[in-house]
Formats: structure tokens, C-alpha cells, sequence
């Protein structure tokens, strides 16, 4: 499942972003297409208002000694055209040449029709444009396989003779040349379609490992918690079938399977409140309240409230608070529950007759509890795992107990919400010892 999510989410986003590419690749040829064809008609427009201060010059047939500044004037001018590949053609009122200039290879037939139109009332130019010294008419005309773009402007010379004067530029290489630009963009989105595709996948593959980490121990942790309450409800129900089966005998009779009923309930209801506790700290719904806890008096009041279940395994327990008051901010509920937890797990994993060990220590910025035990210990194989959820080295050992497997993953996210760590070393058959680094309160730091 997760695989075709992979593959639909890279295809998604690898469609969208050829989409964005080829919505830019043709606002870009759309925007080179029209910029080329606005400069295009500023050149015949400007090429044809020069011509027009040059008609005196080209109607001499020979240069006069005043024309000489012009004659500078016009050799730049059509230097300056020809390398812009801009023609011209001037006409005089009596359909005759005045003047021409081939940067390329042109008809003048369809020139003329084209200079006729001018005089009529539909001009069938692609635009007009309407300036100061008068109106230039663009048109588009296709010799052949050849593009080419002609402005027609209409003027008279100093006698007041009509002159119509025609600029052409051959757009074909423009046009290639944005035609090369739009291919390069449409190939380029296709090559970043490819890289953005596999490169996606890849990375996709990469961002659903913790995705499939997750659904891993989320499948886990169901069958282990439905496995977990199966087991009490199974003695709960084997007990009362006892029960029920003995109808006629005495409640005081039955109390053993009862009370091995009971038992199971109790651990049963400890199991959901770790579970509830897990689910909604996974959910971010854990309030945490903020309040001074001086960790000094909180350890040495658990472990008076869990001496009595030390005894029953005869096992001593031994406090040592630090020097100074250890006071931390935090949620002093949860901060108990903790404590409880790692106690209550020593106390369960101590050989009979030992001894549990609980100091607490500071140092300018951190408090530290230990709680040490000299029971089984735990493989040093399996020390990262110990904080995992149901994760237990001698499950048996643990349900006779009456521990769920919660206990150490509560306490991990106790001390990380408190922005804490915990950690713990072990040796086996020598004991485990669990350190817990809280942040002193702003004001206790030095």
C-alpha cells in the first residue's frame, strides 16, 4: 500500500511541476514571441520616420554640398539597418521607385498591393500606429517559406509630392530562433519531469521509512496490547468458570479463584491507563501543568509509599537526596508517575534479599535521579530497547509480576516532554542502573 502511495504522490507532484514548467515555458515563448515582434515594428516605425528625414537626399540624384551632413547621417543610418536586417522601398506618388534597399531578397508586387491597401478603407494591416508625424500601418506577408513583417508609412517631400515608404524586416530567424527557444524550454521540462520523477521516488522512499517504521510498531503495539488484555481476560474468565461451576459451595470457599479474578482486573484497568496515557501523548493531548517540584521530596515520598512492595521480596531500600534542594518545573503528577515507574521496575527485577538504590544529584543546570538495583540485568543487546513499548527481556517473569511493559516508555516521554533525557546501563546477573537528567527551574540554575 504504502509503495502505491509512493508511487501516486511522486507522479503528482512530477505532474505538476511539468505542468509549471510548460506553463512557463510558454508564458516565456509567449512573452519572447511578443517582445520580438514589438522591437521588430519600434525598428520599422523608427527606420521608416529616419527615411523620411532623408527623402531630400534621395531624390537628388547627385549630393549637394548642403546635403553633405545628411549624406553622414544617412551612412550610419543604413549601416545601422543592415545590421539589423531591416530593407526599404520608397515609392512616389506615380507608383515609381524612389529608393530601395535588399538586405534580402524581396517582390515588390505584393509591396504594392500591400501600399494600395493603405488607401483604402479597410488597410488590412495586423495594426495601426498612430504617432506625431502621421500613421504607420503594419502587415504580416509570407513570401514563400519566408516570414517577413512591412510597415507602410505614407508622407510627402518638400515640394509636397506624396512619397509611401515601406521597412521590412524578415522575421524568419526570429521566429527560429524562438522557436529553438520554446523546444530548449519544452525538452528542458521534460528532462526535469524525468530527474523530478526518479529523484522523487527516491525521496519519497527515503520520507516513508519513518512512515513504515511507524505503522510497524503501531501494528506491534496492537497485537501486543491485544495480546496483553487477552491474557487477564482469559484468567478472568477461566477463574470465574470456577466459580460458576460451583454454585452450591460457600463464597468464602471461592475467594482464591475470586481474588486471582480480581487480581487480573486490577492489572487489566493498570494496562488501559498506560495505554490511554500512550495514546493520548502520541496525540499531543497529555496537559502538562507547570509548578515547583523539589525532585529531593518527591523521590523520598515514593519510595516510602513503595516500601511496603519491597518487602514482600524483602528487598531494602535506600534514599539519598543531594545536598541542596533539586527543585525542577514541570507537571508534578507525571513527574511522580515517572518516579513510581523506574522504582516500581527495580523493586520487580531485584533478587530476592537485595537492595534498591535511589540518590539524587545536581550540578549548575541539571538534577539527576539514579535508581540502581542489583537484580537480573539486561543484555547489553537489548539495553536500546528496554524504553520501547511491551519490549520485556523475560516476559513471563514481567506478567507474574504484574507489570504491563509500559512502565519505561511512560517514563521516556515524561522526561523528553520535561526536555530531559533517560538512560540506562546494565550488566547481566549484576544489576541495572536507570539515570535521569532533568533541567533545574531558571531560577535554581547557576
Amino acid at each position: 500500500m504504502l509503495n502505491k502511495i509512493r508511487l501516486k504522490m511522486t507522479l503528482i507532484n512530477s505532474v505538476v511541476l511539468f505542468s509549471v514548467l510548460i506553463f512557463i515555458s510558454i508564458f516565456v515563448y509567449i512573452n519572447v514571441t511578443y517582445n520580438t515582434i514589438t522591437n521588430t515594428d519600434k525598428e520599422l516605425i523608427d527606420a521608416a520616420y529616419q527615411l523620411k528625414r532623408f527623402l531630400p537626399l534621395l531624390e537628388q540624384t547627385a549630393a549637394k554640398p548642403d546635403m553633405a551632413q545628411l549624406q553622414e547621417e544617412y551612412d550610419i543610418f543604413m549601416s545601422n539597418i543592415e545590421n539589423d536586417g531591416i530593407s526599404y522601398l520608397v515609392w512616389d506618388g506615380s507608383d515609381n521607385t524612389i529608393a530601395t534597399q535588399e538586405t534580402f531578397s524581396f517582390s515588390t508586387n505584393p509591396l504594392r498591393e500591400i501600399r494600395d491597401t493603405v488607401f483604402q478603407t479597410d488597410t488590412q494591416s495586423e495594426k495601426q500606429i498612430t504617432q506625431s508625424d502621421g500613421t504607420y500601418y503594419i502587415h504580416l506577408y509570407n513570401y514563400g517559406d519566408m516570414n517577413v513583417r512591412i510597415c507602410t508609412a505614407v508622407t510627402s517631400d518638400d515640394n509636397g509630392n506624396m512619397c509611401i515608404i515601406q521597412t521590412l524586416s524578415n522575421m524568419n530567424d526570429k521566429n527560429n530562433m524562438a522557436d529553438r527557444l520554446l523546444r530548449t524550454l519544452l525538452l528542458s521540462g521534460l528532462i526535469g519531469f524525468t530527474l523530478s520523477f526518479v529523484s522523487g521516488y527516491f525521496i519519497a522512499g527515503k520520507a516513508i521509512i519513518p512512515i513504515q517504521e511507524n505503522m510497524l510498531r503501531q501494528k506491534e503495539f496492537i497485537a501486543d496490547a491485544s495480546h496483553e488484555l487477552r491474557t487477564p481476560v482469559t484468567i478472568i474468565r477461566t477463574n470465574l468458570d470456577v466459580v460458576k461451576d460451583a454454585q452450591e459451595e460457600s463464597v468464602s470457599s471461592q475467594m482464591n479463584w475470586i481474588d486471582n479474578a480480581y487480581d487480573e482486573t486490577e492489572r487489566m484497568e493498570k494496562l488501559i491507563a498506560d495505554l490511554l496515557f500512550l495514546a493520548k501523548a502520541d496525540l499531543n493531548q497529555q496537559d502538562m501543568q507547570h509548578n515547583d517540584i523539589d525532585l529531593n521530596r518527591a523521590c523520598k515520598n515514593i519510595t516510602d509509599k513503595l516500601l511496603p512492595a519491597a518487602a514482600e521480596k524483602s528487598i531494602r531500600m535506600q534514599f539519598t537526596p543531594s545536598s541542596e534542594p533539586a527543585v525542577i518545573s514541570g507537571d508534578e503528577n507525571k513527574i511522580n508517575q515517572m518516579i513510581v515507574n523506574i522504582i516500581d521496575n527495580a523493586i520487580h527485577y531485584s533478587s530476592q534479599n537485595g537492595v534498591v538504590i535511589i540518590s539524587v544529584q545536581k550540578n549548575k543546570n541539571d538534577a539527576y535521579i539514579t535508581v540502581k538495583d542489583n537484580g537480573i540485568g539486561i543484555p547489553k543487546e537489548e539495553l536500546d530497547n528496554i524504553f520501547t513499548r511491551f519490549y520485556r527481556t523475560d516476559k513471563a517473569r514481567t506478567r507474574r509480576a504484574g507489570g504491563t511493559g509500559l512502565g519505561l516508555s511512560i517514563a521516556k516521554w515524561v522526561v523528553q516532554a520535561h526536555k530531559g533525557e533517560i538512560s540506562a546501563t546494565s550488566e547481566k546477573a549484576a544489576g541495572t542502573t536507570i539515570t535521569i537528567r532533568l533541567p533545574l527551574k531558571e531560577g535554581d540554575k547557576q
